[in-house]
């Protein structure tokens, strides 16, 4: 425990309140002049150790602000000095693969925005994300759920936000931290946002899996976060089920199912899926969708 320079052995003691002090005391017989002796005795130590903790606490808090520029300051170098001897050295740099480690290039990405090819209707074209990007942007998805695949049991307790937060820190490290999470897009919070410029190019949602409506209730709510603008997004789903296969089976069905469908596209593997669904405002505007499923079962103990 904590405690200031000076102490005593024999600290009185007392229940904190909300803006009170609680004393307590126990004995078979109690006399006025006892207990007001021992309140009196109480108060003056608190008082003491009061005036013993502010003579450590004062010189800390005077310097805090302080060390915290310092500490951040010195933080800062060492990443620009890593950042420049990154650059100098002219070939990429990877992290060992490991069942707890993803692959990636320390060599940050800039996200190209490209026109896109007129379509027939009454609007300019507007900027998109280009193919390249998108695919890259999955692959390191994938690469994340892939790692929490082979080691289950160190993510089976976590919730949607902390697994979304990984996938979050791979993204950025990629991206030079345009990407955000549950940030607020068109109709709703949105899990995953990569966006340049002002420009919003990739939307993704995290969602256990919980039966076929979870997968239809995902779906629509992905589509109401995409304005007219958004035109790529995924839907990355994480199943604890022992029969993968049955979940991924399904996949497919409830998709060609939703009224915003419009064509499926081939598939990266058997796990990731490409549809085209049409925005929920303009039947001539498509959204090119991935679904990337990974299963993260209870590991069976002994």
């Amino acid at each position: 425990m904590t405690q200031a320079n000076t102490y005593s052995l024999c600290p009185p003691g007392a229940v904190v309140g909300d803006g009170e002090i609680q004393l307590v005391q126990e004995a078979e017989k109690l006399s006025q002049g006892a207990v007001n002796s021992w309140y009196e005795s109480t108060r003056k130590q608190i008082e003491e150790h009061l005036v013993w903790l502010h003579a450590s606490v004062d010189p800390f808090n005077a310097r805090l602000r302080e060390d915290a520029f310092r500490i951040v300051e010195s933080r800062r170098k060492r990443l620009m000095d890593m950042n420049s001897l990154t650059e100098a050295l002219g070939f990429p740099l990877h992290q060992k693969n490991s069942q707890t480690a993803v692959s990636i290039s320390l060599k940050k990405t800039r996200i190209v925005l490209q026109p896109p090819q007129a379509s027939p209707g009454a609007y300019a074209p507007q900027p998109e994300l280009a193919e390249k990007d998108f695919e890259d942007i999955l692959h390191i998805i994938s690469n994340m759920g892939l790692t929490m695949e082979k080691s289950p049991d160190a993510y089976e307790n976590m919730k949607e936000e902390h697994l979304r937060s990984l996938f979050l820190a791979q993204l950025n490290g990629q991206y030079e931290g345009r990407a955000s999470g549950e940030t607020f897009n068109f109709e709703g919070k949105t899990d995953i946002l990569v966006s340049e410029g002002g420009r919003n190019l990739f939307i993704a949602e995290c969602k256990f899996w919980a039966g076929p409506a979870s997968l239809t209730a995902a779906l629509d709510q992905l589509l109401s976060y995409l304005c007219w603008r958004d035109t790529k997004g995924a839907l990355i789903i994480f199943s604890k089920n022992r029969e993968f296969s049955l979940v991924l089976s399904q996949i497919p069905g409830l998709c060609k199912m939703h009224p915003l469908f419009k064509r499926e596209e081939a598939r990266s593997s058997e796990s990731n899926f490409r549809y085209v669904f049409h925005s929920p405002t303009d039947a001539n505007r498509n959204i090119h969708l991935a679904i990337l499923a990974f299963n993260i079962p209870p590991m069976q103990r002994a």
